[in-house]
């Protein structure tokens, strides 16, 4: 698996979450995790009875954060680099 393609996608697309178990009881109300299918970045939300977010804070992998100001356009352009270029078809 390649984690610089994975983590070049996330901060394109954003998260690709789904809810995972906490692995901590909360001091109050209730945890809501997700985790991120293709970096593995954490959210953990603490919310209240009504539902109210308490709180929000991120687990992220080992590599994910990145030095300095890289805009989304940089990234984008660091994910089509990924892609294998398309033949182009001559006409006859």
């Amino acid at each position: 698996m390649n984690l610089q393609k994975e983590f070049d996608q996330c901060h394109t697309f954003g998260h690709a979450w789904y809810e995972t178990e906490a692995d901590v009881k909360p001091l109050f109300g209730y945890y809501m995790w997700f985790r991120c299918e293709r970096c593995g970045t954490i959210r953990m939300d603490t919310v209240n009875n009504n539902g109210d977010l308490g709180s929000r804070s991120y687990r992220y992998p080992e590599g994910y954060k990145y030095a300095g100001n890289i805009s989304r356009a940089d990234f984008r352009v660091r994910v089509l680099s990924y892609r294998k270029p398309k033949r182009v078809r001559k006409s006859a």
